[in-house]
C-alpha cells in the first residue's frame, strides 16, 4: 500500500510539472511575432520533401509549395504552425504536423558602430538593454567615450538622436533607466578624443551645413559617416539625409560623393555609410521644402510686404484727399 501511494505521488508530481512547464514554453513561443526579414525553417513531418527555409518578404508574405503565397508576418511561430498544418492538410490529408522555427531574427536588428570591438549588425529574439547590446558587439574599446553614447532612431521626418550617459549606469545605476532599444536602432559609441579639437589638428574632418553642431572633429582610420554626423549632433530638422555630400581631395582633384543616408538607416546598405579620411568635408544640405520656405521668407515675403505697404499708402492718401474735400 505504501508503494502505491509513493508511485501515485510521483505521478501527480510529474503531471503538475508538465502542467506548469509546458504552458510557460508555449507562452514563450507565442510571445515572438514574426516580422519582415525573418528567416523561417518550415518542417513538414509527414512529408520532408516539402521542408523549406524561407525569408519573410517586405509584404509579410512567404511562398511555399502546394500552399503558395501566405502571410507570415504578425503570427507567432506556434500560430503559423497551426495555419500551415491546416493548409497543407487540404492537399495531403496525412500531414498533421508542421513545425515553424525562426532561424534568423532579422526583423529585430540593431546596428552598433563607433568605438566597439566588433561593429556591425546584430539580431535578437528579444532586444536586450543598451549595455548588453554593446557587450554583444565585443564591448567598448579603450578609446570609447561612454558619457555620450547615442541612439539613432528612425529616418526622414521621424529621425531623432537620443543621448545616453552610460557612465552613470556603470557606476551603479539602474538598467531599467536606460532607454529601451527598438528594432532598427543604431547605437554609436564615440571616441574619447573627439572633444577639444583645434583648427591645427591634422586628423580632422569638417562637418558643415544643416547639422546641430557644425565644426571640426577628430577622426581615426575607421571613422564612418554616420558616426561623424552623430558626434556633430546629427542632422538638424531642416537637414536632408538623401543628399549628404562627402568632399575629398585626391591629389589635385576634388572628388564629391553624394550619399543617401536612407540607404543605411532604412535598409542597412553599407554604401550609405562610407568610411571617412582626414581632411574630408561633410556637407548636409537643406531639404527642398526648406529652401522654398526660405525663398518666400527672404525674397517673396519682404517684396509682398513692400507691395502691401505701397497699397496701404495709396489708400491712406486717397482717404485724406476725400476728408479734405
Amino acid at each position: 500500500m505504501g508503494r502505491f501511494f509513493i508511485v501515485t505521488g510521483i505521478a501527480f508530481l510529474f503531471l503538475h510539472l508538465a502542467a506548469t512547464v509546458a504552458p510557460a514554453q508555449a507562452t514563450g513561443s507565442e510571445a515572438y511575432t514574426i516580422g519582415v526579414g525573418d528567416r523561417l525553417r518550415i518542417s513538414v513531418w509527414q512529408e520532408p520533401s516539402l521542408d523549406r527555409e524561407v525569408e519573410v518578404g517586405v509584404d509579410s508574405m512567404i511562398v511555399l509549395p502546394l500552399v503558395g503565397p501566405l502571410k507570415a508576418g504578425g503570427y507567432s511561430p506556434v500560430q503559423l504552425s497551426r495555419v500551415l498544418t491546416e493548409r497543407f492538410s487540404l492537399y495531403k490529408r496525412d500531414i498533421s504536423q508542421v513545425e515553424v522555427v525562426v532561424v534568423e531574427y532579422n526583423s529585430r536588428e540593431i546596428f552598433v558602430i563607433g568605438e566597439v570591438a566588433k561593429r556591425g549588425r546584430y539580431t535578437f529574439q528579444r532586444i536586450p538593454d543598451l549595455w548588453t547590446v554593446i557587450m554583444t558587439a565585443g564591448g567598448p574599446t579603450q578609446n570609447a567615450f561612454l558619457g555620450e553614447v547615442r541612439i539613432l532612431r528612425g529616418a526622414g521626418e521621424t529621425e531623432k538622436s537620443i543621448l545616453v550617459n552610460l557612465n552613470l549606469y556603470l557606476l551603479g545605476g539602474d538598467a531599467s533607466a536606460l532607454p529601451k532599444l527598438q528594432p532598427g536602432d543604431t547605437v554609436y559609441i564615440p571616441e574619447a578624443s573627439t572633444r577639444g579639437v583645434d583648427a591645427f589638428a591634422t586628423s580632422v574632418i569638417q562637418v558643415s551645413g544643416e547639422v546641430t553642431n557644425p565644426g571640426l572633429y577628430l577622426v581615426d582610420e575607421n571613422q564612418d559617416l554616420v558616426g561623424a554626423l552623430l558626434v556633430a549632433g546629427w542632422l538638424s530638422a531642416d537637414g536632408d539625409p538623401s543628399t549628404v555630400r562627402v568632399i575629398r581631395e585626391v591629389g589635385d582633384r576634388v572628388v564629391v560623393n553624394t550619399v543617401d543616408l536612407d540607404d543605411f538607416m532604412k535598409r542597412g546598405e553599407i554604401r550609405g555609410n562610407p568610411l571617412l579620411k582626414p581632411g574630408d568635408t561633410i556637407e548636409v544640405s537643406a531639404r527642398r521644402s526648406t529652401g522654398v520656405r526660405r525663398f518666400f521668407q527672404e525674397l517673396i515675403t519682404p517684396s509682398f510686404q513692400t507691395v502691401t505697404s505701397a497699397v496701404a499708402l495709396v489708400v491712406l492718401i486717397d482717404r485724406l484727399g476725400t476728408y479734405r474735400n
